[in-house]
């Protein structure tokens, strides 16, 4: 479990008195706007029908979240006509569509949510260092 292993990575750091922090990254839901909030090119119109593809194959719930990891799931036959539209190769870990499903599922080396908690707590220590 990738959250599990992060807890003992940082609790190895602290006990060497290395400043370290452990965000966690929940899964996000997959609304409307999901693919055009985080993949410049995809525009509004074709968030809502990749997000309404999605849902009519069942693979995400009431709620929007992601019913199985995408990295296990068949979702690129479902969205298939959206990626040619922009382009997008849908090779895992190497598209944008492909990037943005594994941060829906919450399961992802990289994200733009969390930045900001990461910021502060580097800010935070860079002051006490200077001290």
């Amino acid at each position: 479990n990738t959250d599990a292993t992060a807890k003992k990575i940082v609790e190895s750091f602290r006990q060497l008195r290395v400043p370290a922090k452990h965000i966690r990254l929940d899964p996000v839901p997959i609304e409307p706007d999901f693919y055009s909030d985080r993949i410049p090119i995809v525009e509004s119109d074709l968030s809502k029908q990749m997000v309404q593809d999605l849902k009519d194959a069942k693979l995400i719930d009431d709620n929007g979240l992601l019913e199985i990891d995408p990295r296990k799931s068949d979702w690129r036959p479902v969205l298939q006509k959206h990626a040619d539209k922009i382009n997008d190769s849908m090779i895992a870990d190497a598209s944008p569509i492909s990037e943005v499903m594994n941060v829906a599922w919450g399961m992802h080396e990289m994200a733009r949510d969390g930045v900001k908690d990461a910021l502060d707590f580097l800010m935070k220590d860079i002051s006490t260092t200077k001290k």
